[in-house]
Order: structure tokens, then C-alpha cells, then sequence
């Protein structure tokens, strides 16, 4: 579903570009005022939705801890589905961490396989913990996944609000190019 809005979206942009190009270039302002209109609605929502995600940061973080720590819970009580026990798997390996605080997160009966770093991803979509007690020659991930995630989370975080302060940039240049566009044609 997420896929279809993206394409969507592309559409509308791609649409809304090739209305400013064809404004450009014929000189015709009722399209450069188009272009320039939506561009600047996009940039408003953009803005928007940055604050939005900066003020509801604390949530965001909170709501995947609490997910987080739910897996962890079911795997410790024995409740874990083999979604869970994928999704385990997938976090730690990917995260390269263990538990939400580390090995002791899990029982007495050990901790899953995804928690040395010899663990290869198919082994992921198994829906096995092959839980033990020791990685063998292999290393065990001494951080837990809370304090990883959430560096991971603060580390992408800062890397597309960059892209998308980038983003933003592009876009007012190009209603600014669009108005000196439309100014010029109005001169000649």
C-alpha cells in the first residue's frame, strides 16, 4: 500500500514539474503560478511533517521501545509466535545487539542464536530461537537492543533531516528561478 501512495506522489510531482518546465518555456504565467503554488504548498507540508516527527520524537522512540520490550517479554514467558521470534532474530542481527538490555533480558534457558555475531540472516526467518548459553568461538552482543535502536533511530533521524532540509532548499530555489522566470517573461 505504502508503494502505491509513493508512486502516486511521484506522479503528482512529476505532473507538477512538467507544468512548471512547459511554463518556462512558453512563457506562460497561469502554469509558472501552478508550479509555483504547489511547489510551495509542498514545501509548507514538508516543514510540517519535520515538525511534527521532531516534536513527536519522544512517542515514536517510546512506541518501538515498548514493541521492543514486548517481543523480549513473549520470548521470556514462552508466549513468542514465529512472527516474533522472526522479527527477534531480524532486530538483534540487524542491530547487532541482544535482549533489550542485554543476554540477562531472556531466562534462565539461554538466549537466542541472533545474539552472536556469527549469526547469518537466513537463519532469521526460521521462527527458531536456538537458544543457548553460549556463542561458542563466536562473539557475544553485549549491548542491548534499547540503547542500540535508539542510536540507530537518532543516527537515520538526523541523516533525513538533513536530506530533506536539502530537499527543501531545491525546491525554494526552483520557485525562486520560476519567479525570475515568470518576471522576465513579463520585461520582454
Amino acid at each position: 500500500k505504502h508503494g502505491i501512495n509513493a508512486e502516486y506522489g511521484g506522479g503528482i510531482l512529476l505532473v507538477v514539474g512538467s507544468v512548471g518546465c512547459c511554463g518556462a518555456i512558453s512563457g506562460k504565467s497561469g502554469l509558472l503560478n501552478i508550479y509555483i503554488t504547489v511547489v510551495i504548498l509542498t514545501v509548507i507540508v514538508e516543514v510540517a511533517v519535520c515538525v511534527f516527527c521532531v516534536v513527536k520524537k519522544d512517542a515514536i522512540l517510546d512506541a518501538s521501545v515498548k514493541g521492543g520490550e514486548y517481543l523480549v517479554n513473549n520470548v521470556y514467558y514462552g508466549n513468542a509466535t514465529d512472527t516474533d521470534i522472526a522479527a527477534i532474530n531480524s532486530i538483534q542481527y540487524l542491530l547487532k545487539c541482544c535482549g533489550t538490555t542485554g543476554k540477562d533480558s531472556y531466562n534462565s534457558s539461554g538466549f537466542p542464536r541472533s545474539c552472536c555475531d556469527d549469526y547469518t540472516y537466513e537463519d532469521a526467518t526460521a521462527g527458531n530461537l536456538n537458544l543457548g548459553l553460549s556463542c561458542g568461538d563466536a562473539e557475544l552482543y553485549t549491548e542491548g537492543c534499547t540503547d542500540a535502536f535508539t542510536q540507530n533511530f537518532n543516527d537515520i533521524g538526523l541523516g533525513i533531516g538533513v536530506i530533506v532540509g536539502i530537499i527543501i532548499v531545491f525546491e525554494l530555489f526552483c520557485v525562486i528561478a520560476a519567479c525570475v522566470s515568470k518576471k522576465h517573461d513579463m520585461v520582454a
